[in-house]
């Protein structure tokens, strides 16, 4: 890989590198020898890559995208988190990846697709097609307490569908 930086991981100086394109290798010393290094195999926790780093006296399992960070850009400012800038949680290449604030990454979630909306969010408790229906039978009179009765919904939550807060996607 051309262009390809080696730099110490955090903590580890000496016994593990990461590299501006993802990849993590081993420094192992046996015998007083350097081996060639030895790329490690990430493993997928949660769908982000992780390696086990070990020495005489620790082991640790860390996100890679923690590491690369931590490795060129230095310590993760309070309040921050990594992102992913095109959405890959995999994709772990230096110019992938940024300290951001959680309103940062709520607003790359949602650029990116990746943001669970709708009937995909774990606590919907209607899908798009019940929203459109209960937008079209407001607009045809039906009570809002008929309607919050009918779909085990508050009377609130209905108002907010018909106005167009909740569920903005699903079309009257």
């Amino acid at each position: 890989m051309s262009g390809e930086e080696w730099r110490p991981v955090v903590d580890w100086e000496g016994r593990y590198e990461v590299s501006s394109e993802g990849r993590v290798r081993s420094l192992r010393y046996r015998f007083g020898i350097r081996p060639t290094p030895k790329i490690l195999t990430p493993v997928l926790v949660s769908g982000y890559p992780r390696v086990h780093l070990r020495s005489a006296s620790s082991s640790k399992s860390i996100l890679i995208h923690h590491m690369m960070l931590s490795a060129f850009d230095g310590p993760r400012p309070l309040g921050c988190e990594t992102r992913h800038l095109n959405g890959v949680r995999t994709d772990n290449r230096l110019c992938n990846l940024r300290w951001g604030t959680p309103k940062e990454q709520g607003r790359d979630r949602l650029a990116h697709g990746t943001q669970p909306r709708g009937s995909k969010h774990g606590c919907a408790k209607i899908t798009e097609n019940i929203a459109a229906t209960i937008r079209r039978a407001r607009t045809s009179g039906e009570p809002v307490s008929l309607l919050a009765m009918r779909y085990g919904l508050s009377e609130s939550t209905v108002f907010r569908i018909v106005a167009g807060t909740l569920w903005a996607t699903a079309e009257p």
